[in-house]
């Protein structure tokens, strides 16, 4: 599901550089730039299903939250046992 994802948009973003005339960007999120290795490993590795050219990211970790999720995680694995 998710390989259908990012074929069927690199499909689409590549139908629409073909018609814009094939021109070159700067960007690292446009189209001929944006089919990259490290491109595709992230969108393996992030939890969606839907590929985006980039996603929102917060620029530190939040110390609060991720202690929050992990003790969720630990008590759910400790009520579903």
């Amino acid at each position: 599901m998710k390989m259908h994802s990012y074929t069927m948009t690199n499909y689409k973003m590549r139908r629409e550089w073909k018609d814009s005339g094939s021109k070159k960007h700067n960007d690292p999120y446009a189209y001929p730039n944006n089919i990259t290795f490290k491109n595709f490993t992230q969108f393996i590795m992030f939890p969606v299903l839907v590929y985006e050219t980039q996603y929102p990211r917060t620029e530190k970790i939040r110390i609060k939250y991720a202690i929050c999720k992990m003790i969720n995680t630990i008590a759910m694995l400790i009520l579903a046992y």
